[in-house]
């Protein structure tokens, strides 16, 4: 489902030649959908990126001399020699959009159209903004020296600078530098402990903590908070706090055996382990484990049945911690598994499709039987489609909603109810509002709309 969208978003999407201009409204065939027409969509457009509030979009074209720009809801930016594809960042409220550009030998990033400083060149990916918006990192070099800028502030330079990472209350910035061969987590530019080689850090929810992977000859250890926790090992995984950030777990492996430790404390040897999850609350964790060929999901210390796999990231609580779902497969059918107990069998479960209400009460998630798609709530099926995506529920956990496509059109359906016809809806979308409408960015005709979708009454 989501290699589908990503292909009408990369392809249909980007026909037609850019139309500059004051974006106007343009009412729809029902007084409940409103559609602001954000221009004519260019040719060639290049890695589109979107808000997370499902408002927005950048992406880099070019004009007919070659020189690449960027265009934010349909007002193009200044011009480059190039811009790197990997650098695009929408910020969570898509206020604020941030790039890398080259104009000779030199490159900048380009902050809402303002132009930073000079360097050799910027970090590829590296470009961060903070979760609220306010703040944005990234690492850029002079030579073979490499320096972190916070809102256009430099400090310490390294060998190398990567893995930016803000805290989730958006006050700390914490990256992984490298010097003299050696690397180290720096955290509010205080460098840590130093090791051969850092993973990726990760932040508790509350901010208060961050632990990463670090390797020291032949093994490995966690680090939480610049302290070596008990053992070395031959690999270990990502670690994972709880949201209270009072407990942690991560998996580790030595002599081809998987485990996973759990505040301190190991667990049962398996032949390989994979997301470990923290309810909400804390005080439940499940993981899925391997054993010879078979997978089970080990859910507050108990095995529960096995299967021929579990799908990789299925596995979650709900956010009231009641409910614990995976998708499994057996037999060649796929089925979501709740709290123990198998859902109906399915020719296939969307990857990442899989969501809850806010208060955990429903569920659902898409399956296949066939060649048609449906959406299943708590179990029930609705309307059969060619594809379905973005299911999601809405803030007062009454409604569903999610985009389908039907031949060549694309609908958004809201508590099985279908809005107007398009030929793409943006992949980020739809996206549930205060007021219980949809926001989300689709394409007509060439055309790229924001639409607003109010719920069926």
């Amino acid at each position: 489902m989501k290699y589908l969208l990503v292909v009408l978003i990369g392809g249909f999407l980007f026909l037609g030649s850019m139309t500059r201009g004051q974006a106007q409204s343009q009412p729809s065939a029902s007084s409940d959908v409103t559609q602001e027409n954000l221009g004519t969509l260019p040719l060639p457009i290049l890695a589109p990126s979107f808000s997370s509030d499902g408002g927005h979009i950048a992406y880099i074209s070019s004009n007919n001399n070659g020189r690449a720009m960027v265009v934010v809801d349909g007002v193009a930016g200044a011009t480059f020699d190039e811009i790197a594809q990997d650098s695009l960042a929408v910020s969570n409220d898509g206020l604020h959009v941030a790039y890398a550009a080259r104009n000779g030998q030199h490159w900048c990033v380009i902050l809402d159209g303002q132009q930073g400083a000079d360097y050799d060149g910027i970090g590829s990916g590296s470009i961060t903004f903070s979760p609220d918006g306010k703040q944005m990192a990234y690492a850029g070099n002079h030579g073979d020296q490499w320096t972190v800028s916070l809102n256009g502030r430099t400090n310490a330079e390294y060998d190398g600078a990567a893995a930016l990472a803000f805290s989730p209350d958006s006050k700390r910035l914490a990256f992984i530098a490298r010097k003299q061969r050696k690397s180290f987590l720096v955290l509010d530019n205080t460098p840590g402990p130093v090791w051969d080689a850092c993973d990726v850090p990760i932040f508790s929810a509350d901010s208060l903590h961050i632990a990463y992977a670090a390797q020291s000859g032949q093994k490995w250890i966690i680090v939480s908070d610049n302290q070596p926790q008990p053992g070395v090992y031959d690999a270990v995984g990502s670690p994972t706090y709880s949201n209270d950030g009072k407990r942690m777990a991560y998996t580790v492996q030595n002599a081809g055996k998987w485990r996973t430790i759990i505040d301190g404390q190991p667990g049962p040897e398996y032949d390989a382990v994979q997301d470990v999850v923290f309810s909400a609350d804390g005080n439940r964790l499940a993981y899925s484990a391997q054993v010879g060929q078979k997978w089970t999901a080990v859910v507050d210390g108990l095995v529960q049945d096995e299967y021929d796999n579990i799908g990789q990231g299925s596995l979650a609580f709900s956010p009231d911690g009641t409910k614990v779902v995976y998708v499994a497969m057996r037999g060649g059918k796929q089925t979501l598994v709740v709290n123990g107990q198998p859902i109906g069998d399915h020719d296939a479960i969307g990857e990442g499709s899989v969501v809850f209400s806010p208060d955990g009460r429903h569920y659902a998630c898409a399956a296949r039987d066939g060649q048609k798609w449906t959406a299943l709530l708590d179990g029930k099926a609705g309307d059969p489609h060619d594809a379905i995506t973005g299911l999601a529920f809405s803030i007062d956990n009454r409604r569903l909603a999610y985009a389908a496509q039907d031949g060549q059109n694309w609908v958004v359906v809201i508590d099985g109810q279908p809005g107007p016809e398009f030929d793409a809806i943006g992949r980020n979308g739809p996206i549930f509002q205060a007021d219980g409408s949809l926001s989300y960015l689709a394409i007509k005709g060439g055309v790229l709309y924001r639409v607003k979708q109010a719920a069926p009454k």
